[in-house]
């Protein structure tokens, strides 16, 4: 189970890092 849920939750960390420095770029900008 644990090997199912590590891959998963790394993903779930890059799409929230990716989505979080959108928004916090998008006003510099």
């Amino acid at each position: 189970m644990y090997l199912l849920f590590g891959p998963a939750m790394a993903a779930v960390v890059v799409i929230g890092v990716i989505q979080l420095r959108d928004h916090f770029a998008a006003p510099v900008k």
